[in-house]
């Protein structure tokens, strides 16, 4: 599984690192061991859960190389106005990464699950609530965009709309707060989150494939 941050830096250093690998590590352990879901939920839980701890170190350890000092001192570009980097400064405290990572692991999932069962989509997100739950209205949120798309609309704007979802469910969830639509700040950063969002992707389905060769599709 690629390391999500930087190999010049010792990733123990920062406290991010060790809370979001903590914090994946934990959920693996628990989803693994879960006797609430069948084996094909499992598997599609934990790739999703891998992708999300590499797509969510990335983007916030590119986020804090741009916002070059995300220390709790620093007043940071446009200080209280700039939602994204208050969401980098509270990531080293253990239970806003957490947050951000439940977030981002309901993302991936739902868009594997809308693959793999996209007619069974709402069922197989209920089924995979037993075993990872949902802690507040931003992760219901972003499932809720997952659906697969209508007739009528396009498979990239479903891609979009849930990637934009998660994006603002992290910011919020980990401020604990929502945050308005459309907020300046976020939306100069997400097609970096797009960019990583894919990556996490690519990781969950490779993660997929080591533990389901034979594929989950039945």
């Amino acid at each position: 599984m690629p390391w999500p941050f930087k190999r010049e830096r010792d990733p123990t250093d920062a406290p991010f690192a060790r809370h979001l690998v903590a914090a994946h590590e934990s959920w693996e352990e628990r989803i693994a061991a879960s006797r609430e879901v069948e084996e094909p939920t499992r598997v599609a839980l934990l790739g999703a859960s891998a992708g999300a701890m590499v797509a969510l170190g990335a983007y916030v350890m590119s986020l804090r190389m741009e916002l070059e000092d995300p220390s709790p001192a620093s007043g940071g570009r446009a200080g209280a106005r700039n939602r994204i980097f208050q969401f980098a400064q509270e990531l080293d405290d253990a239970r806003a990464a957490e947050a951000a990572y439940r977030v981002a692991t309901w993302a991936l999932l739902s868009e594997f699950v809308a693959h793999l069962w996209g007619e069974d989509y709402e069922y197989a997100m209920h089924e995979c609530g037993k075993a990872f739950g949902f802690e507040n209205l931003y992760e219901e949120t972003t499932v809720h965009y997952g659906l697969p798309a209508e007739e009528r609309a396009s498979e990239d704007e479903r891609m979009h709309n849930i990637v934009k979802a998660s994006l603002y469910g992290m910011v919020s969830s980990v401020l604990q707060e929502p945050v308005e639509p459309e907020d300046e700040f976020i939306n100069l950063h997400l097609d970096a989150w797009i960019e990583q969002f894919s990556t996490g992707l690519e990781v969950g389905g490779e993660r997929l494939e080591q533990l389901a060769p034979e594929g989950l599709g039945d």
